[in-house]
């Protein structure tokens, strides 16, 4: 909330709508959000274990917006006495790597006032075929589908050829456990791409606003 404009020296008034603005970040950033809101993951700190709720901001893109949001912090005491934790998270991309950089810094706040720094920096290959390793791997992967859809159209016959009895049959298990296995690798890896597509794409369309891509290519 602005204290500039609702600060009111009358004491307790009748909450005042008109003073918050939804498309404020500065406003916004005084709201408090649950792990739903934020999507982010728990942390485990050195002082606490912190939830994924919290109260959040996006700076930029343009370094003199960052340099106004964060005097406006300053000046309206963000952080206080009351703040135990404080992360900053941005997300870089290599263009000759092809490689996306999740980078974490987090400052932790114990009781008595000592701050505790950490940067963790993780990085990942989003683009499933870049090099032509990686495309021999794509080759061998169709091979892989091609296998797995021909034993599962043998382990169909063999059921409707010996119906009841392969039940029986320790063979027929493992055979249809193997091939059971085999389609989950194929459903898995499909719609892990899949994720990745989108989530690409929700890079692409943030236009360098900050996206939270390393939590849903974890997911």
């Amino acid at each position: 909330m602005n204290r500039r404009i609702c600060f009111s020296p009358l004491g307790w008034l009748p909450h005042e709508t008109t003073c918050y603005d939804e498309y404020d970040p500065i406003d916004n950033s005084f709201i408090y959000r649950n792990a739903d809101e934020t999507d982010t993951l728990p942390y485990i700190g050195d002082f606490a274990i912190y939830h994924g709720g919290g109260y959040t901001i996006v700076l930029g893109p343009k370094q003199s917006l960052v340099e106004s949001y964060l005097t406006k912090l300053q000046n309206y005491s963000w952080i206080d006495g009351q703040t135990r934790a404080v992360f900053f998270e941005s997300n870089t991309f290599n263009a000759n790597t092809r490689l996306f950089t999740h980078l974490k810094i987090v400052f932790e706040i114990s009781e008595y006032g000592s701050i505790m720094m950490k940067a963790v920096a993780e990085s990942l290959n989003l683009y499933p075929y870049v090099t032509s390793m990686d495309y021999i791997v794509l080759v061998c992967q169709f091979i892989f589908i091609l296998v797995v859809i021909v034993r599962l159209v043998f382990c169909i016959i063999h059921i409707f050829k010996t119906r009841r009895t392969c039940i029986r049959n320790l063979s027929s298990w493992i055979t249809s456990i193997d091939v059971f296995l085999g389609i989950s690798a194929i459903v898995f890896y499909i719609l892990r791409v899949d994720t990745t597509i989108k989530t690409i794409d929700d890079i692409i369309e943030s236009r360098r606003m900050y996206s939270k891509f390393l939590l849903k290519y974890m997911r």
